[in-house]
């Protein structure tokens, strides 16, 4: 997932620099190693610097929950949990993978990403063409299999053996929605 998208979906604010090698430049343009470094400072010289310390925290423990999921998805960690946990992978124009305790929080999430507009009532949608979201269910053994996705029409939508995923309250599927907007 890309530095901007993780720090909205965190609600870390995308500030400007006021200090050090990328002054003027928003948060989200920084290098990870410098985030890493900002992240890791100890004595912040004042307030300013403070915030944006904490939001560097913020971020870096994001950015290693995303590795540790890309780990756990592609079978090089297990989970470290006795149940299976639930990735959401993202490909074509959105990226990036995060881990969910139980099928309905991995709902959940992609809810809060394509929310429900409150004034019309419509949900917003990835890309119909190009994007690509898979729930894996990954067992403890590492064992994994897709149980609910959302296929662009680049994608085979038939690979899984399942119907386009519906997220929870809606009385269609995502990729309808997405086909459907006005």
């Amino acid at each position: 997932m890309n530095l901007a998208a993780l720090m909205a979906e965190r609600g870390i604010a995308d500030r400007t620099l006021p200090f050090g090698r990328y002054r003027d430049l928003p948060l989200s343009l920084v290098s990870r190693d410098y985030i890493a470094w900002l992240a890791r400072s100890s004595s912040p010289k004042d307030a300013v610097f403070a915030s944006f310390v904490a939001d560097a925290r913020k971020l870096q423990e994001a950015l290693d929950a995303e590795t540790i999921a890309d780990g756990v998805l592609a079978g090089r960690a297990a989970s470290g949990k006795p149940h299976p946990v639930y990735a959401i992978e993202r490909l074509g124009d959105i990226d990036g993978v995060t881990l969910h305790d139980t099928i309905d929080a991995a709902l959940a999430a992609l809810s809060r990403e394509y929310p429900v507009h409150p004034e019309t009532g419509v949900r917003t949608t990835p890309d119909p063409e190009d994007d690509r979201i898979l729930i894996w269910e990954i067992l403890p053994t590492c064992h994994k299999k897709v149980v609910w996705h959302f296929s662009g029409w680049h994608w085979n939508a038939e690979e899984f053996g399942l119907d386009h995923g519906t997220l929870p309250g809606d009385a269609h599927c995502l990729y309808f929605l997405a086909c459907n907007e006005d």
